[in-house]
């Protein structure tokens, strides 16, 4: 279910824990799998946590623009390793 990328990605990052990684990881993938707007209610209807969980660890920061240039930095760096 984990996306390895991802994992090495959060794990680099500093300021995410161990389980603000797990629950990003699976974020990540209820993002794919609920159709429309995605609301707390269907989060804790098809994800593995309930509703209040998701309400929880959203009101925690996240630095997204690190997460996005170390997977930008991560995806160069595979795709010119495959080059050679």
């Amino acid at each position: 279910m984990e996306n390895n990328n991802n994992v090495t990605i959060l794990q680099k990052m500093p300021c995410v824990g161990k389980w603000q990684c797990l629950f990003l990881i699976h974020l990540f993938f209820l993002f794919v799998q609920i159709q429309g707007r995605i609301n707390f209610m269907q989060m804790g209807c098809y994800g593995k946590y309930n509703e209040s969980s998701y309400r929880r660890n959203f009101s925690k920061s996240f630095d997204f623009q690190l997460f996005n240039v170390n997977s930008v930095f991560n995806y160069l760096i595979f795709s010119v390793l495959d080059c050679f």
